[in-house]
């Protein structure tokens, strides 16, 4: 509730305006898909709404959306990324011991093909592809990965699916993906909002 109130203020400071016309259309759609003006005065009550807080709430609703339309738009098809691949094996003996192989010459999409359990990537030589900072679904292998220079093997990373090697292979500037493409921008979403609640001075009152 509080991210959507500093949305929509955040939309009106920036000059949008809640659309009477679209939220006329909103209310007909409703009043048509509950049959009657009785039944939507009724679903109303039921929801501790009058036909004014209604309409402020459905205002409040666009100018919220508005407000994310202009975050999102503002993200680039490119951005910075990280281009690696990596061995998950169940244990750390194990991911110790591949480590050794590598430091020691043996090719590493050689070894991820024939030990990595990770059943998608395995065939591709453990490569994961382009992904922006922060985009792989394991914080600890992000935060190693941040760290490392291209063509800098990592030590053993522990995660909740087991044991990881990753290796950068290089870093740069390239076109995004769709998935990583929205993932940045629900990042921006989420980093505007982390930002507003710094800056606003958000007070919740509970009714007795």
């Amino acid at each position: 509730m509080i991210d959507l109130k500093l949305l929509a203020q955040g939309a009106k400071e920036v000059g949008f305006e809640g659309d009477q016309e679209q939220i006329d259309t909103r209310i007909t759609d409703i009043i048509a898909s509950l049959g009657s003006q009785e039944a939507f005065e009724s679903w109303l009550g039921g929801n501790f709404y009058n036909l004014d807080s209604f309409r402020r709430a459905l205002e409040e609703e666009i100018l919220a959306a508005e407000m994310v339309s202009s975050i999102t738009a503002a993200v680039p098809r490119t951005s910075e990324q990280n281009h690696a691949r990596h061995i998950l094996v169940a244990t750390q003996d194990e991911a110790e011991n591949l480590r050794t192989r590598i430091l020691a010459g043996e090719e590493f999409g050689k070894i991820a093909q024939e030990f990595s359990i990770d059943a998608i990537t395995r065939p591709v030589s453990g490569d994961l592809g382009w992904f922006p900072e922060g985009y792989l679904l394991w914080p600890e292998v992000n935060l190693v990965l941040s760290e490392l220079a291209p063509g800098e093997l990592s030590q053993v990373i522990q995660t909740e699916l087991g044991y990881h090697l990753v290796e950068l292979l290089e870093r740069g500037e390239h076109q995004l993906d769709y998935d990583a493409w929205l993932f940045l921008q629900e990042k921006a979403v989420q980093d505007w909002i982390a930002e507003q609640r710094e800056l606003k001075d958000i007070q919740t009152f509970i009714e007795p």
